[in-house]
């Protein structure tokens, strides 16, 4: 019976083409007439609504990203923070976005169209830290936010993996390319962050630079990497860090500077490097 009626509310929501997600300092339509995961963005509504998604990161995005930024969103899944940042942050400024995977790239275009938002432009490739062609990754189907360049995903437990090549390209490479040097970098990719950052050591040791970074501590020890590892080599370009997490069982507070020599026994968090 559960069963049913979770495909009775994925399909009326699949018909209405859309639902709107209100939080305290946003709102977003969502598209599910083309969604290929309704579920996943049924899951993503209620997590705003209830004032439980990623708020502490939302509110450091509020707080340190200026109207007239430049940023590069890294990772931008099926784009909630590409509209909070076109719409309601960047009045004056404008974001690039990268999204190889595919499905999440289309999702992402249909949903800064839907909530008209032109100041973000979304491009198809990968950031790591190579010009090339790369392999993407993913549990399920593509669309999923648990796509990455890195293998051995544990998300992927208990589903068949599926892989695609994409064109991949460096920070480094794509700001020298375009002209453009961001002032904000936005990253969440799935534990592929340290080839990011090695292939953008450039970029992000520009003075002013500020990166918004999710640490994915449990797919970095896949890789023989760790949390560690990134903050450290943060460290040595010359940032500071800080914390993005008020869960009172994590190892620091809210914006309490970090001590990238610390083993921090996370899966995932938020930082800010600056």
């Amino acid at each position: 019976m559960a069963g049913l009626r979770i495909t009775l509310k994925h399909a009326l929501a699949r018909r209405h083409g859309r639902v709107m997600a209100r939080a305290k300092r946003f709102e977003i339509l969502l598209d599910t007439q083309n969604a290929v995961d309704v579920g996943q963005v049924l899951s993503l509504r209620k997590r705003m609504m209830r004032g439980v998604w990623e708020h502490c990161f939302v509110q450091a995005c509020f707080e340190h990203i200026k109207p007239d930024d430049i940023v590069f969103e890294v990772g931008t899944w099926i784009g909630p923070y590409s509209v909070i940042l076109g719409k309601y942050i960047l009045l004056n400024g404008r974001i690039i976005g990268f999204e190889p995977d595919p499905v999440a790239f289309r999702q992402c275009i249909t949903n800064l169209e839907l909530n008209r938002v032109s100041n973000v432009s979304v491009l198809p490739i990968a950031i790591s830290n190579t010009c090339g062609i790369v392999r993407l990754y993913t549990n399920r189907i593509f669309g999923n936010s648990g796509s990455s360049l890195v293998t051995g995903n544990p998300t992927a437990k208990g589903y068949k993996k599926t892989q695609i090549d994409v064109p991949s390209v460096t920070l480094d490479r794509i700001s020298s390319t375009l002209k453009i040097w961001p002032t904000v970098i936005k990253m969440d990719i799935e534990g592929a962050e340290y080839l990011a950052i090695e292939g953008g050591t450039e970029t992000l040791s520009r003075a002013g630079v500020r990166l918004f970074l999710e640490v994915h501590d449990e797919y970095l020890r896949i890789q023989g990497k760790s949390s560690r590892e990134v903050l450290t080599r943060l460290a040595d370009l010359g940032k500071k860090l800080y914390f993005l997490e008020d869960d009172p069982a994590f190892p620091y507070h809210f914006m309490e500077r970090m001590d990238p020599g610390r083993d921090i026994d996370v899966p995932n968090y938020h930082i800010l490097a600056y």
